[in-house]
C-alpha cells in the first residue's frame, strides 16, 4: 500500500513522501523528535514566505527597494533552511539523508528564483521606461516559488518514518491539527 505524505507542508515549497511498506530498526522517540525538528524548518521557511512585502508603488525608487528586500529576506530563509536541513541529514532512521536531500534540493531551487528576483530588481533603473516590465520580470520570478511544490518529486521512505512524522508536534502544526 503507497501513502503519500507532505513533508513540508509548506504551500509554497513542499516535497512529497511515498512510503514503501519496509520497516527500520530506527528508535521510534528519536525518529519522531527528528521529523519534528525536520517540520520545525519547514514552518520556519513557510511563515517566511508568507509575510508580504510593503512596496510604495507610487515611487519607483521605493517600490525597488521593497521588491529588493523583499526578495533577499526569501534568499535568506531559504539559505536558512538549506543549512539547517543539512545538519539534519544524518538523522536516525536510515531515509533520513535521503528525504532531507530531497527537501533541501526543492529550498534551493526556490533560493534560486529569489535570488534572480533579487538581482533583476536591483539592476531595474526607476527612471527607465522599461522600468515595470523590469520591476514585473523580478515579480514573475519571485511567483516561481510556488511552482517548486509542484516540481517536487516523490520520495520513497519506509512506513515508520511517516508515522513518526504523524506523531510529531511541529508536523501536526504543518498539517493544521
Amino acid at each position: 500500500m503507497r501513502h503519500r505524505l507532505a513533508m513540508t507542508g509548506v504551500s509554497v515549497v513542499g516535497v512529497a513522501v511515498v512510503l514503501a511498506g519496509c520497516s527500520s530498526s530506527a528508535d521510534e522517540e528519536k525518529t519522531v523528535a527528528w521529523a519534528d525538528r525536520v517540520c520545525g524548518v519547514s514552518i520556519e521557511v513557510r511563515d517566511a514566505l508568507a509575510k508580504a512585502p510593503t512596496l510604495d508603488q507610487s515611487d519607483p525608487a521605493a517600490l525597488k527597494k521593497g521588491l529588493v528586500e523583499f526578495a533577499g529576506a526569501r534568499v535568506s530563509a531559504l539559505d536558512k533552511a538549506v543549512k539547517d536541513l543539512d545538519g539534519l541529514k544524518s538523522g536516525p532512521h536510515a531515509d533520513s539523508a535521503k528525504l532531507v536531500s530531497a527537501e533541501s534540493e526543492v529550498y534551493a531551487k526556490a533560493r534560486t528564483s529569489a535570488q534572480h528576483a533579487k538581482s533583476l530588481a536591483e539592476a531595474a533603473d526607476p527612471t527607465a521606461e522599461k522600468f515595470t516590465a523590469d520591476i514585473t520580470a523580478a515579480a514573475n520570478e519571485l511567483d516561481a516559488i510556488k511552482k517548486s511544490a509542484a516540481d517536487a518529486k516523490d520520495t520513497k521512505v519506509a512506513s515508520d518514518l511517516a508515522d513518526a512524522r504523524n506523531k510529531a508536534a511541529n508536523c501536526k502544526k504543518l498539517d493544521g491539527q
